[in-house]
């Protein structure tokens, strides 16, 4: 009965087992990750001082100053206060789901409150990096006001 049991000591070794394929192929190593790391942080934060930089000049074709949009939620609710007429309202953003399609809303109302059509408002919602610098850097723009 002793003799049934298998024998364990001619099993391979798993602690030096080495498989002959891969799960990740050569090209992804952590050199490659870094970079594509460092390429997409540095292209969102040349949008996001784009955006800083266009909300500068909307307020100013608003009638605010244009340092005011530089401060955080001063400039928020500057922009607020421009395009929906309440500043207030930008609280309207902390609303979970709702608080993304009000922001999408916003970029739309944004082309109305400054001469724009429901074209140049589409634009502004899905890609607000192009929309953002058309309405802040042309002059046929205009502030209407809020609406």
């Amino acid at each position: 009965m002793i003799h049934d049991l298998p024998d364990y000591t001619s099993l391979p070794d798993y602690t030096t087992f080495q498989p002959e394929y891969t799960t990740t192929p050569d090209w992804l190593n952590n050199r490659t990750i870094l970079l594509i790391y460092l390429i997409l942080c540095s292209v969102l934060i040349s949008v996001a001082i784009l955006r800083i930089i266009c909300n500068v000049f909307l307020l100013k074709k608003a009638g605010y100053r244009g340092w005011e949009a530089i401060i955080p939620f001063y400039g928020t609710y500057c922009h607020f206060e421009a395009v929906w007429g309440h500043g207030m309202k930008m609280f309207l953003l902390l609303i979970p789901v709702a608080g993304t399609f009000i922001g999408m809303y916003d970029d739309f109302k944004t082309a109305y409150a400054y001469d724009g059509g429901a074209g140049l408002g589409l634009v502004c919602m899905f890609f607000p990096f192009i929309g953002y610098p058309i309405l802040a850097f042309s002059s046929k723009y205009r502030y209407l006001g809020a609406l």
